[in-house]
């Protein structure tokens, strides 16, 4: 939560944002910045998929919810780290960057799974995989919610192919798009049976 309401992942900050937020800490104690830092060293990639698979074990699969799934990308000058690549950054100062995405539960307000990927890779094309990880956390009754970095005509094949409700913002000027709003133009915009359901 840190990283995400404070948009910075700079652990000396954490104990002033820790003041001023609640905590799940016992005694909603204020660890320390080298506290915070010698943690976050000590995870590896095991641990944080145990906890992801133990994180999710705890959902209800059989509920429906919406997933909101986004991601970002940070500039990487920290040298010799593998993940960082150079790739489409939104703020390029001519760094390689490292991409991280979170999906959350809209309907139960909770986190389900977050990941981190090279910076060489675009949005569109990490779609794919977090479905199939959401599905192989067990979820079914899923819809999504995506901005236009997920829009691709490939995307929305395999989402029909899953059978997966989903809001997308599409990029209209895509023609093929542009050519079904256009053909059905007044076919659908006042139809219920068109409208999105609520969860």
């Amino acid at each position: 939560a840190y990283s995400v309401i404070a948009e910075s992942n700079v652990a000396q900050h954490f104990p002033d944002y820790a003041y001023n937020h609640p905590l799940m800490t016992p005694q909603n104690k204020i660890y320390s910045d080298s506290t915070i830092s010698r943690f976050i060293r000590e995870i590896d990639d095991n641990d944080r998929v145990d906890f992801l698979n133990s994180w999710n074990a705890t959902h209800d699969k059989n509920e429906k919810i919406y997933v909101s799934y986004d991601s970002t990308n940070k500039n990487c000058k920290a040298g010799d780290i593998e993940m960082a690549e150079y790739g489409h950054p939104k703020n390029d100062v001519g760094a390689p960057i490292i991409n991280y995405s979170i999906a959350y539960d809209m309907t139960n307000e909770k986190p389900l799974l977050y990941e981190s990927y090279p910076g060489s890779i675009v949005d569109v094309s990490q779609l794919k995989y977090m479905l199939e990880k959401i599905r192989g956390y067990g979820y079914e009754k899923i819809g999504f919610i995506l901005d236009r970095g997920y829009f691709s005509k490939a995307n929305i094949q395999f989402m029909d192919s899953c059978d997966y409700d989903f809001v997308m913002m599409v990029k209209g000027r895509a023609s093929f798009v542009h050519s079904l709003i256009m053909e059905h133009m007044g076919e659908f915009e006042s139809k219920r049976a068109c409208s999105i359901k609520a969860y």
